[in-house]
């Protein structure tokens, strides 16, 4: 994130130029702009009642509410961990706890979850070439780039499918990832518990996988939902270029938008990075060069920095919390333990320690 961030700032201060760009701010309506907030929100809504569906599906009563909460913590651990798909297994395993659910249920849950999200990536890429190549003509980097985000996301698509209906093959990988951890931490760390807790939650992940793929009616909400986030995140590009009273056409939303998801997706570009693909690609399709780069910046702020902030409380809110309540019942439990052994030996002198 820090080399991102690095390269995001030499990019505006010796490319873009500074004041040049300060001129450009003076440009925004923010009448318009604040309702890009209002749509990152309801891309936010949609995202998590996706995922509320699907763990009904699977006959796990999980209040909205709750669902909400722990996919912003899930985006906030994506930000934080490089790969696009560390946040879904964590907020997999904390409202598993937290709600004493089965993990291995709710872990695939968030992978059905995730082939919708990466099958609408890939539709969205396929739709905005062909619009770009029939309105605009062929244009060399589009291609290349979206040719490589297709292959990635396809990669990601397929091993995900693999992994979920071959239970010998996750196994295997389990049984890889033991003996990996086992050469780097030689002591204090149990190699058969590992497994065999791996193992008990792949069963219900696996059977979990095989219900949802019979459960017609919740794939279609997921189906439903996931599609609105990608309607509520290009309208919170239309919303912003709006704002700066130069309205683009779908076509050009849509492929970028695509584009820069669809990398980020698969871990392929970070923070910082992001934004230089992003306004390089308006810029080049036509949009004047510190109009791209302003506009990156703001659809970046509604849709990356503003969500953070609140998955970063989100996660302080969960995440935090639980550790330092169960500290505080550890301690207890200690101190409840040491009163009643001083206690017994208050009663019974001959009691030793």
């Amino acid at each position: 994130m820090i080399a991102g961030l690095a390269v995001f700032a030499f990019y505006l201060y010796y490319v873009v130029g500074f004041d040049a760009f300060l001129g450009e701010i003076e440009t925004i309506n923010l009448y318009y702009y604040m309702l890009a907030f209002v749509a990152a929100l309801l891309s936010v809504l949609c995202f998590s009642l996706a995922w509320n569906n699907l763990l009904s599906g699977l006959q796990i009563r999980v209040s909205a509410w709750r669902t909400f909460i722990f996919s912003w913590v899930g985006m906030f651990i994506d930000e934080v961990v490089p790969g696009g798909i560390s946040g879904d297994f964590f907020k997999a395993y904390l409202i598993s706890k937290d709600s004493e659910l089965e993990t291995g249920k709710v872990v695939a849950s968030v992978v059905v979850q995730k082939l919708f999200t990466v099958a609408i990536l890939v539709v969205n890429l396929i739709a905005g070439l062909t619009l770009l190549s029939l309105n605009y003509g062929f244009q060399l980097e589009f291609l290349i780039l979206t040719v490589v985000s297709i292959g990635l996301l396809v990669a990601l698509f397929i091993a995900f499918i693999y992994f979920s209906v071959k239970p010998k093959a996750t196994e295997r990988v389990v049984g890889w990832a033991a003996r990996l951890v086992s050469l780097v931490r030689r002591k204090g760390w149990d190699k058969a518990h590992f497994q065999e807790s791996a193992r008990k939650t792949l069963g219900p992940f696996h059977d979990g996988f095989q219900s949802l793929r019979g459960n017609k009616r919740a794939l279609v909400k997921a189906a439903v939902f996931s599609s609105l986030v990608c309607v509520f995140d290009i309208s919170l590009i239309l919303i912003v270029f709006a704002s700066l009273k130069y309205p683009v056409p779908m076509d050009k939303a849509l492929i970028v938008y695509a584009l820069s998801v669809g990398l980020g997706a698969t871990g392929a570009t970070i923070i910082g990075f992001t934004e230089v693909i992003m306004s390089t690609l308006y810029a080049s399709l036509g949009i004047p060069f510190r109009l791209s780069f302003l506009a990156t910046l703001l659809i970046r702020f509604a849709s990356l920095w503003f969500k953070l902030s609140i998955a970063f409380v989100s996660f302080q809110c969960v995440v935090v919390n639980r550790c330092v309540c169960s500290a505080c019942d550890r301690v207890s439990l200690r101190r409840n333990q040491t009163a009643a052994k001083d206690e017994a030996q208050e009663m019974n002198p001959q009691v030793t320690s």
